[in-house]
């Protein structure tokens, strides 16, 4: 018998849900909050998409709560929902609608933060104070441990993103040398992406890596330039933004996520809010924010990822929780 702690919008305590699933189902399936393509309704076909609260993941119990969680990751294939529970040590697993599965203590992670799924299923967990990364599989075996020391400009990388490519190959962030480091399966290194500077291509503080559909790589520098994109091959095409307190910049971006419409979701830790750009690197929406006209509220929103059709989850480290959302039109682009 497992418990899940859901707050769903609009409800009182009195209405904080526990579900109670026997066998791993309720009633033999479980509830489908998140929206699907199977919830598509065409009467919504020229409505401008919006963001919909639907639920909320305080802990993997009422008694069992988040500490300063900082990683997030999806396993499509599987159907699960992996979260960096950085405070306690862990990685948490539920399903997509936020059903609890399983507690994991990946062994030589003490401080689990970033996280990447591969193609088979398997997820890869990056240590926030060593140059470790522990790949389990969907049993949560370890499968390998990969120790990155002696990689890098600067010899021990200090892990901040982590992408997997359909090869295999890994995409680590090094924010200590200002690179991002190419590593086969095994941990060796293949090729760097950046350098050190101030020039394009080159970079000063990352934050995070992600992969959009295609194989094009983004990197999120707090520094500098905060969102840069290199092709496929490694080859720099272009970078956009500007670190500002105005609401139209980023004040302090720390994550990343492509949709399937190469929208590009940027979270802005300190400014607490959500920013959405198109594939050329144009402001389309933004969510939350400090100003009184913000409808939704974020606290230090630390990671965030989309699933394959377009749910959002959202990783908020000042407030120990994550907030899940659909759009109300997931088939729409935003339009500037």
């Amino acid at each position: 018998m497992a418990r899940t702690w859901l707050r769903y919008p609009g409800a009182t305590n009195a209405l904080l849900l526990a579900l109670v699933v026997v066998g791993g189902a309720a009633g033999g399936a479980e509830p489908r909050f998140p929206l699907s393509a199977r919830d598509f309704n065409p009467a919504l076909a020229a409505t401008a998409p919006d963001l919909r609260p639907t639920y909320t993941l305080r802990g993997y119990s009422p008694a069992d709560r988040f500490s300063s969680p900082e990683g997030i990751a999806i396993d499509s294939r599987n159907r699960i929902l992996y979260i960096a529970d950085t405070g306690k040590g862990r990685v948490v697993g539920f399903s997509l609608q936020g059903l609890p599965k399983f507690v994991l203590k990946p062994e030589g992670i003490s401080t689990p933060r970033d996280l990447a799924v591969d193609d088979r299923g398997r997820l890869y967990v990056a240590d926030k104070e060593a140059p470790t990364i522990v790949v389990m599989d969907a049993q949560g075996k370890t499968v390998r441990t990969l120790d990155l020391t002696g990689l890098g400009a600067a010899g021990a990388p200090r892990i901040r993103g982590l992408a997997v490519d359909h090869q295999g190959r890994l995409y680590v962030g090094d924010q200590a040398g200002a690179q991002v480091l190419i590593c086969d399966p095994e941990g060796h290194e293949l090729s760097r992406l950046g350098a050190r500077g101030e020039q394009r291509g080159q970079l000063k503080m990352i934050e995070d890596v992600a992969l959009d559909r295609v194989g094009r790589v983004y990197i999120v520098d707090s520094v500098g330039t905060p969102v840069n994109v290199f092709d496929p091959r490694g080859k720099f095409i272009f970078r956009f933004g500007r670190i500002s307190p105005q609401e139209e910049d980023l004040r302090s971006p720390a994550a990343l996520a492509i949709d399937r419409h190469d929208q590009i979701w940027v979270a802005e830790e300190e400014g607490h809010a959500l920013q959405v750009y198109d594939g050329r690197g144009f402001r389309l929406r933004g969510f939350g924010g400090e100003s009184a006209e913000a409808t939704l509220t974020f606290l230090f929103p630390i990671a965030l990822t989309l699933d394959e059709v377009g749910n959002l989850y959202v990783v908020e480290k000042g407030a120990d929780q994550v907030q899940v959302f659909s759009l109300s039109n997931p088939f729409l682009p935003f339009r500037p």
